[in-house]
């Protein structure tokens, strides 16, 4: 398959069909990542579900966390996520090289425990609009080096808060699995009834569309990496299933792909002044300038 980053492909999932599967070090992934009480002021402010899981529209009181999209550099486990990658991400975003801001409000939603544990583990992704994703890889040009994406022509999406994705299985182990989601959003105090609810199993297709404040860039960036280290099978699979996600793993490969050899050189990549930690903006391309936030600041 075209594009496919399967450099990041890991063959301990060959095998990993269940969550049963106790040894598989790529399985057991860490979701406390640290978010600031900022960052989660923020992420409320924007939330369009009011603090309530994506998934399952649960209240917040029942274990509901704060869940990156794009997973947050402090994932010690993804020893992928250099400096450089993120630094080439940023190139092709068209933005200043360090001011990626994986802990604004565009990147972080709301899940239950369960859900956001099962993203970590690569069992799902948010998949956005058709439309959106054409309008990404309709800037990406092939070459005889794979997919590329010019910087100057990164299209500005305008951040909003009904923004809407479908949710995507990858995993065989989602087979297993029974999202019951909750109708309406009754009152705290309320006794909820057996009708309240709506049981959808695999592959889903049944589940409305999610709103959300998250940008479609972390969403397809992150769709990207996913689609990259599930095993072939699996990957095969899904996109049978969802063709759009072939585009998405395009875009992901264009926007990786190594900075021009004179990025450096560029003033509105590289400012005179820049040096890590010195700003926080996600960039006017769409993500909000969540002032407070750590940026990236891993090694190399």
């Amino acid at each position: 398959m075209a594009y496919s980053s399967g450099s990041e492909y890991d063959p301990r999932l060959e095998d990993a069909t269940s969550f049963g599967v106790a040894d598989t070090l790529l399985l057991r992934v860490p979701r406390d990542v640290q978010i600031s009480q900022s960052a989660r002021t923020r992420v409320q402010s924007a939330d369009p579900n009011q603090g309530r899981c994506l998934i399952e529209n649960c209240a917040e009181y029942r274990c509901v966390e704060f869940c990156h999209c794009f997973p947050s550099s402090q994932r010690k486990d993804l020893i992928w996520l250099t400096r450089r990658k993120l630094s080439n991400i940023e190139w092709h975003w068209n933005m200043q090289k360090y001011t990626l801001n994986l802990d604004t409000r565009r990147n972080i939603f709301r899940a239950g425990a369960a859900m956001h544990g099962l993203h970590a583990k690569n069992a799902w992704l948010l998949l956005p609009e058709e439309h959106i994703i054409n309008k990404y890889h309709e800037t990406v040009k092939d070459t005889i080096d794979g997919p590329i994406a010019e910087r100057q022509s990164f299209p500005n999406i305008p951040d909003q808060n009904d923004f809407e994705y479908r949710f995507v299985p990858l995993l065989p182990a989602m087979k297993t699995i029974a999202i019951h989601r909750q109708l309406g959003t009754q009152a705290a105090d309320s006794e909820l009834m057996p009708n309240d609810f709506v049981t959808y199993i695999h592959p889903f297709n049944a589940m409305p569309k999610l709103t959300s404040h998250l940008h479609p860039k972390f969403a397809i960036l992150e769709a990207g990496r996913k689609l990259g280290v599930i095993a072939p099978p699996f990957l095969l699979e899904v996109v049978a299933e969802y063709p759009i996600l072939q585009k998405a793993l395009v875009i992901y490969a264009a926007w990786t792909c190594q900075c021009p050899a004179d990025a450096q050189n560029d003033p509105s990549y590289n400012p005179p002044d820049n040096h890590d930690g010195d700003d926080d903006d996600d960039g006017n391309n769409g993500g909000d300038n969540d002032a407070d936030s750590a940026v990236r600041t891993i090694p190399d």
